[in-house]
């Protein structure tokens, strides 16, 4: 096993345990997952739509972005009482995933494993990645 994928897989466990104890501190400090824009938001379809007529209402309303609520209308369809909890989950398993990805692509971009890692570290960190 060649050195720098040792280096590679310790700065994967690294950046996989920054971003996790990184969202249960700002979780504990209070910044939580707002599901206030799916009632309020001109580009969802309406909630109730989406639980009753999902289907229907992506074809009539497909101005709206149609992928984006079709994730919506199954996650509401799924756990209509706990969706928020729903929607949390699968935006923290995406900002994992792209914390990978971003890694991988600085990487394979040329840049060293330290700064890969640190670029990466320094964007899952930043309040617009924290915010939004």
């Amino acid at each position: 096993m060649k050195k720098s994928d040792t280096s590679r897989r310790g700065a994967y466990y690294l950046l996989a345990a920054v971003f996790v104890v990184s969202r249960v501190i700002f979780y504990l400090l209070g910044i939580r997952f707002d599901s206030t824009p799916l009632d309020t938001f001109w580009q969802f379809i309406d909630p109730v739509l989406l639980q009753a007529r999902l289907w229907e209402s992506l074809f009539y309303l497909h101005s709206q972005p149609p992928l984006f609520n079709l994730f919506l209308g199954i996650v509401l369809n799924i756990s209509p009482e706990h969706y928020t909890s729903m929607y949390h989950g699968v935006y923290f398993l995406l900002g994992a995933w792209m914390t990978y990805l971003l890694f991988e692509l600085l990487n394979g971009l040329g840049l060293s494993v330290k700064w890969a890692y640190g670029v990466t570290l320094a964007f899952i960190l930043s309040p617009p990645a924290i915010i939004f």
